[in-house]
């Protein structure tokens, strides 16, 4: 049994990344932004989608925000805890992976090691 390599298991979920909606991703973007802004490592679910949906309540726009985080909790790329009543969002190393920042940071990486040889 071979098993896959880190490139096919990157290129299997970045599949998986881009079959996400536009309004999915811009999510999970916008939760990478405002996780590196915060230095927590988690944020509420309530910040992210009032950062991202100002004119909309809460109530409202909850359980279309319930069906991404699922989706993409599903996917491995962001974890979901709760502490009361409120639910707090992470992103798995998975899910870092597929950030745009850390996809040119490990090309230029991978870049300047071949140079080398």
């Amino acid at each position: 049994i071979s098993h896959p390599s880190e490139k096919e298991k990157l290129e299997v979920w970045q599949r998986a990344f881009d079959s996400l909606t536009e309004t999915q991703k811009s999510f999970f973007l916008r939760l990478s932004v405002l996780l590196k802004e915060s230095n927590t490592g988690w944020l509420p679910m309530k910040f992210i989608t009032q950062d991202l949906y100002p004119d909309k309540a809460y109530e409202d726009i909850k359980p279309m925000i319930s069906i991404f985080v699922k989706n993409m909790e599903e996917l491995g790329f962001i974890e979901k805890t709760r502490k009361g009543r409120q639910i707090f969002l992470s992103i798995t190393e998975r899910g870092k992976l597929l950030l745009p920042q850390e996809k040119s940071i490990k090309k230029e990486v991978e870049n300047d090691s071949r140079d080398n040889f």
